[in-house]
């Protein structure tokens, strides 16, 4: 099972291996009061660096919210 309090790179290739379709999406949301931005900042670096780009950043009240989907042609 991927579990999101433990984020590191392997958790972003356990999701990738067990969930990946296709042009599939995976949403972030984390709410501000219990994650500090820099943290936040930190998953999306670990994102990145297995393959994941941003897609957009949904607006969601009191929350950090981002959209993410591995780029084209990257396979981690």
């Amino acid at each position: 099972m991927c579990k999101y309090e433990e984020v590191n790179e392997r958790y972003f290739v356990c999701c990738y291996d067990r969930l990946y379709v296709e042009d599939s999406r995976f949403l972030i949301v984390e709410p501000k009061f219990h994650v500090s931005k820099l943290s936040f900042e930190s998953t999306l670096e670990i994102a990145r660096s297995v393959g994941m780009e941003q897609v957009s950043e949904p607006k969601f009240s009191f929350d950090r919210a981002v959209l993410l989907k591995f780029a084209s042609g990257k396979r981690v």
